[in-house]
């Protein structure tokens, strides 16, 4: 009988032919890959020199700037009501029609309040007659005023005479009586005497009267003068409230012209001649005006930009149905809170319009100014390569590469500021700079020469 040998071999015989074959396989990759480096560096240093357009660095202002969607509104629109109620009579204008400041565009017919006004001028009228009359009783009673005075002294001197008269003949009675006493003259001598010094105390008497007389006079005249002023004060308060009176149905009366608040553009036209307008009953207006000069745009800024927006912001504006047309502007105003839905701010932009061209409704598309460098060092933004977590650009040195890692600060788009790398008179490949390598020969086409 034969017997067949196997040969077994063992685990641990096993695991050592394989490491020996991995370390011969791994020793020939890593030649591979070290023959292919170098190869691939020669071939690097024996290849052409790559052209390359080189600018240099510029001082500009550098903007960045927020681009959003908007529509184009008036900077003012009036809806235009009735104050009184009327039948039109008359409507000047229509919608698209330019108007001026107080232009007259509709009159409505009221005669019921011409005919009051009518009678108010009349009443005016009336109250300066009693004005006049007024007036002139104050005059009477400051002339009366002035007799009773003038009568006073004309009695006082009266009354001076009769106390002098009265003072002789009692003198002369005490003569006579002593006389008579002696009986050095007649008894009817002395009845005379006594008679004369009554007759001059009654006289006195009189007078006193009459000063008394004269003073309740000049007391009634400056009572009467009192009621003349107080009459005339009367007079001219009535021809106030008449002239007040008159002048609210003139004012009312101006309510029968519908005018333009300002220069603008006539946009509905809601009545016609003829038709009666109850006094601010009408829902809708009889017309409306707006202002076009300057323009509201609405525009609504996201909110990683909101707080960038102020007043003053420069703008600009493109309008798409004038071919694109670009205009300035400025913002005037936003409404600082955010909207809680969208998280946009609501900003307007002050647009100048003299030649109208924007209109209230149209699209356009805006820029607002939200950083801006002035002086900056600027190059194109297509000139820097992101390497890792560094930003760099190429500059040509000697004819080779020579990567430089840049700060960059505001970016428009166009152009990025630098703010440390650069010292501003490098030559810096203006693009396709991610394809070129430290060291590479590259051949400058078109440098900046600056």
């Amino acid at each position: 009988m034969r017997f067949q040998h196997s040969h077994v071999v063992s685990p641990w015989t096993s695991l050592f032919l394989l490491t020996i074959i991995s370390f011969s396989l791994g020793s020939l990759g890593c030649q591979r890959i070290i023959s292919s480096t170098a190869s691939a560096q020669e071939k690097a240093k024996a290849a052409p020199a790559t052209a390359v357009v080189t600018v240099r660095p510029e001082r500009k202002t550098i903007r960045r700037m927020t681009e959003q969607p908007g529509h184009i509104e008036a900077i003012e629109e009036t809806p235009l009501f009735a104050k009184i109620s009327g039948f039109v009579r008359e409507v000047s204008v229509d919608i698209g029609d330019r108007v001026t400041k107080d232009q007259v565009l509709a009159e409505l017919l009221v005669p019921e309040m011409v005919e009051e006004l009518k009678q108010k001028q009349a009443m005016v009228a009336q109250a300066k007659s009693e004005g006049v009359q007024a007036t002139a009783a104050v005059q009477v009673a400051a002339a009366g005023v002035a007799t009773a005075k003038v009568k006073i002294t004309e009695t006082l001197a009266a009354t001076k005479r009769s106390e002098a008269d009265y003072d002789r003949w009692k003198a002369e009675l005490a003569r006579i009586e002593r006389l008579a006493a002696e009986n050095a003259i007649q008894k009817k001598v002395v009845e005379e005497t006594q008679a004369q010094f009554r007759a001059a105390d009654a006289w006195r008497e009189e007078a006193g009267a009459k000063i008394e007389s004269a003073r309740a006079g000049l007391a009634e005249a400056e009572a009467k003068l009192t009621k003349a002023n107080a009459d005339v004060t009367a007079a001219t308060a009535k021809v106030a409230v008449a002239e007040a009176d008159e002048g609210r149905m003139k004012a009312m009366l101006e309510y029968a012209k519908i005018t333009a608040p300002f220069a603008g553009v006539v946009t509905q036209r809601n009545v016609h001649t003829g038709h009666f307008i109850p006094a601010s009953g009408s829902r809708e207006p009889l017309l409306v005006v707006i202002r076009t000069d300057p323009v509201r745009v609405f525009v609504d800024v996201p909110e990683k930009d909101a707080t960038a927006v102020g007043r003053d912001n420069s703008a600009v504006v493109r309008v798409q149905a004038l071919g694109s047309q670009e205009f300035t502007g400025t913002v005037a105003r936003t409404a600082w809170a955010l909207d809680r839905t969208a998280r946009t701010l609501r900003t307007e932009i002050d647009v100048p319009n003299a030649d109208g061209k924007l209109r209230p409704g149209m699209y356009v598309y805006t820029g607002v100014v939200v950083a801006e460098r002035k002086d900056a060092l600027a190059i194109p933004a297509s000139a820097l390569v992101k390497q890792a977590e560094k930003t760099v650009c190429c500059c040509v040195s000697g004819g080779k590469i020579v990567r430089k890692p840049v700060t960059i600060g505001l970016n428009d788009g166009t152009n990025v500021e630098v703010l440390s790398g650069l010292e501003g008179t490098e030559e810096i490949v203006k693009a396709n700079a991610a394809a070129l390598s430290d060291g590479q020969a590259v051949q400058v086409q078109s440098p900046s020469g600056k």
